[in-house]
């Protein structure tokens, strides 16, 4: 990991990400293109 962080609990959150598993089917969504959509709401 490279990080210019300095602050601890930076850090602990970095190390808790380790620990994520994702489902086939979370990574296989963010592993798809993006796809560009304009803003609504206006």
């Amino acid at each position: 990991m490279t990080s210019p962080s300095t602050k601890t609990h930076h850090l602990s959150d970095a190390a808790a990400a380790l620990e994520i598993q994702l489902t086939d089917e979370q990574a296989r969504q963010l592993e798809e293109p993006y796809t560009l959509r304009l803003p609504t709401g206006y």
